[in-house]
C-alpha cells in the first residue's frame, strides 16, 4: 500500500499545474534503476527537492495496508527552511506535519542496510513531531525513513525506489462486486503520479 501526505500532494500538484517544466515531477527512465545513477544524485545526505527526490517512510504493521504484508510506503513533503536546509520546522506554514522530523533529518543514513538503521516506533515519532502517526497508521506501527525517487521499467510500469535499492511497483487494489467481477480501484500513488504525465 502507499499514501501521500496532504502537504506533499498539494505541493506536487501546484508545481505540475504551472507552466514551469523545471518544477514538474521527474520520473527516471528504465535505465536508471538505482538512485545513485541519476545525474542529479545528491551526495549521501538527507536532501530532497520534492521533484526528483522525495522524503518518505517505509511503515510496517499497518492494519489497513493492502497486499497482506502490513507495509505502507508514505511520501511526505521534504520541508526546507529559508536557507534550503531540510528539517521539520513545525512553526513554518509550509511544513508538512507528516514530514521527516528534525531528528530523522539529522540522523539520515538511508544508503545503508535497513538492519543497521534506526527504526522508529509510533510513540517516538509522535514525541519527535509526527503527532498523529499512530492514529494514521495504527498503534503498533513503526517506520524507517527513506529518500525515494520514481522510475519506469522496460514494461512501462512505475516504480517507487528507495535510496538503498529497495523498491516496488504500486499494487492495485481490487474490489469484488456482488456479481463476482473484480475491478481495479488503483493505487493512490500510482494514480496520482500517472495523472501528472
Amino acid at each position: 500500500s502507499s499514501s501521500l501526505s496532504s502537504s506533499s500532494s498539494s505541493s506536487i500538484m501546484n508545481n505540475n499545474d504551472d507552466n514551469d517544466d523545471d518544477d514538474d515531477v521527474f520520473v527516471a527512465p528504465a535505465t536508471k534503476y538505482r538512485m545513485h545513477q541519476l545525474e542529479s544524485y545528491y551526495e549521501k545526505s538527507a536532501s530532497a527537492d520534492n521533484r526528483i527526490v522525495f522524503h518518505g517512510r517505509e511503515i510496517r504493521r499497518v492494519p489497513w495496508a493492502k497486499g497482506g504484508m502490513g507495509f505502507v510506503l508514505h511520501l511526505s513533503l521534504a520541508n526546507t527552511d529559508k536557507n534550503g536546509k531540510n528539517g521539520n520546522d513545525n512553526d513554518s506554514k509550509s511544513a508538512d506535519p507528516e514530514g521527516w522530523t528534525r531528528q530523522e533529518v539529522e540522523g539520515y543514513d538511508g544508503w545503508g542496510h535497513d538492519s543497521g538503521r534506526d527504526w522508529r516506533t509510533g510513540d517516538r515519532l509522535e514525541r519527535e513531531g509526527f503527532t498523529n502517526f499512530r492514529t494514521k497508521f495504527g498503534s503498533n506501527s513503526f517506520a524507517l525513513h527513506h529518500r525515494f525517487y520514481l522510475h519506469w521499467d522496460a514494461l512501462g510500469r512505475l516504480w517507487l525506489a528507495a535510496e538503498d535499492g529497495c523498491e516496488g511497483t504500486p499494487t492495485n487494489d481490487t474490489t469484488t462486486t456482488t456479481t463476482g467481477t473484480s475491478t481495479s480501484t488503483g493505487n493512490p500513488i500510482e494514480s496520482f503520479f500517472r495523472g501528472l504525465f
